[in-house]
């Protein structure tokens, strides 16, 4: 990443005999849904909601049926109703959880927000993860996006839960076709070696798809070089998400001892970081993310690497050859180069001053100077946008696209319609038919919504395509962050923006 009441219409649901549901809460006026179908974990009165409430509670408001199928929650105070399902789904630790249902209201829209909570044996609360928020209408049921959540040790119990927030006293919001499923994530080991046949990615028992999270950290923003809250137990829990592949962002300007930003605590770190993530039998993507053109300059992305990287390289390959897991992503998204550049190197101007750039070609040579056969990752040009049509020379190269529509903010400069990443991903469709590519970075500058990063990885998985989503950053504070709870003792649960990754990444 760089720095850029009419009439309720009552409609019947299936009584407790249904032993699947939509995976999306489907309106409840349609007809037939075609979406992927899994078993419904709710049962009973509190998913037919037939002839009463079944477990469902209000802890704000009240709750009645209204007509067969819908359950109808009035606020009694004003600010909001909350229902919640009851504790009568059970849980287990690790299985990813998703909940949805359909919604509408009497009179007046409001905000909706789905949850899920987690509870133990004696009834405690063990977790309460918020989804998207959405809004109901008065004219139509609208599914909500559904919450995500892995369920964190200790679980017993799940249950779903229903929000709307700014009602006066006396609204009436309804629900219908309440739903919570779940998933158990492969969490499949890959094997070494790795290498490409074709267009794929394989390792030692065929086939792989590289699928995960970039972990931000290393590459020294903030003024930190050994990382932000990164621990064994940070990056074994992207292996709990279902993660076989860490994206890793470095310096150079850290490692080497000819820059006056050099560390010597930094390769430990490095090396620190690549154990957590192989010894979890995940692939450790290292990045180089950040550089300084003159040995004192500040650190940061560049237009494109400077020639210490190939000294970078040399002794990052040397170091990490034995190691199968390990693969290297030569330069994050170079820009404002030329095509020639971008593969040969040359004279950049920048707004510190020229500089030699080297190309891919040659950050490519000094990675199999050492006799390295580890996986190697080129980014396109144009901020990893585009594909040139002369393209490295050698074996075991996988290309990388990042694709950010809104770059920095959610604002009048994205893209015309900046939901759809095809515009971006488009142009790599034919190539891709004869050269591995991934999606090696993409994300989008808001916690609170899911729906592009939901696209880009239904449009990766269409073209049978690895991704990486940005970013897992150790907090829950970044404008991308993919997490909403981090750290020691936490669950790691998603943000509404990280619940897409979650979920595919459980359904991998």
């Amino acid at each position: 990443m760089s720095s850029r009441a009419p009439k309720l219409v009552a409609t019947a649901l299936v009584v407790s005999c249904l032993i699947t549901v939509p995976f999306m809460g489907a309106s409840a006026d349609s007809g037939a849904n075609s979406a992927p179908v899994a078993t419904n974990l709710l049962t009973g009165e509190t998913l037919a909601l037939a002839s009463s409430v079944g477990a469902w509670k209000a802890q704000a408001g009240t709750l009645a049926l209204a007509g067969r199928g819908n359950l109808a929650a009035t606020t009694t105070i004003q600010g909001g109703t909350l229902a919640l399902s009851g504790l009568t789904t059970t849980g287990s630790a690790g299985q990813v959880y998703r909940g949805a249902f359909s919604v509408r209201a009497a009179r007046t829209s409001r905000p909706v927000t789905p949850l899920l909570l987690f509870y133990d044996n004696a009834g405690a609360v063990l977790d309460r993860v918020k989804g998207e928020v959405g809004a109901d209408s008065s004219s139509a049921w609208r599914p909500i996006t559904p919450v995500v959540a892995i369920a964190p040790p200790r679980t017993a119990f799940v249950a779903l839960g229903f929000l709307t927030t700014g009602d006066a006293v006396n609204e009436v919001h309804y629900l219908t076709q309440p739903s919570v499923t779940s998933a158990t994530p492969a969490r499949t080991d890959v094997v070494g070696p790795l290498r490409t046949v074709g267009n794929k990615v394989v390792d030692a028992n065929g086939p792989l798809v590289l699928r995960g999270i970039h972990r931000v950290a290393l590459e020294g923003f903030m003024g930190n070089s050994t990382g932000r809250n990164l621990t064994a137990e940070d990056l074994s829990q992207a292996k709990r998400w279902g993660a076989n592949t860490v994206r890793l962002s470095l310096s150079s300007s850290f490692w080497l001892s000819s820059n006056c930003h050099y560390d010597p605590r930094y390769a430990a770190a490095v090396d620190q970081a690549v154990r957590g993530v192989t010894s979890q039998r995940m692939v450790a993507l290292l990045d180089l993310h950040t550089n300084t053109p003159t040995a004192c300059g500040k650190v940061e992305p560049q237009v494109m690497a400077d020639r210490s990287a190939l000294t970078f390289w040399r002794d990052v390959a040397s170091r990490y050859a034995s190691n199968p897991l390990v693969a290297f992503d030569l330069y994050n998204e170079p820009h404002d180069i030329s095509d020639k550049v971008w593969l040969d190197g040359g004279v950049v101007a920048t707004r510190t001053g020229p500089f030699n750039a080297v190309g891919m070609q040659d950050l490519y040579d000094a990675v199999r100077g050492t006799g390295a056969t580890n996986l190697v990752v080129v980014s396109g040009n144009n901020w990893a946008n585009t594909l040139p049509a002369n393209r490295v020379s050698g074996t075991g190269i996988v290309y990388g696209v990042h694709a950010y529509t809104c770059p920095t903010a959610v604002d009048s400069s994205c893209a015309p319609n900046p939901y759809d990443p095809a515009s971006i991903l488009s142009s790599w469709v034919a190539p891709a038919k004869d050269v591995p590519v991934a999606v090696t970075e993409f994300g989008w500058p808001s916690t609170a919504s899911g729906r592009y990063i939901e696209n880009v990885i239904a449009f990766a998985h269409a073209q049978s395509w690895g991704w990486i989503a940005f970013a897992w950053d150790g907090t829950t504070s970044g404008t991308f962050s993919l997490l909403s709870t981090a750290g020691p003792g936490a669950s790691y649960q998603p943000t509404p923006a990280g619940m897409p990754v979650l979920d595919s990444l459980a359904a991998s």
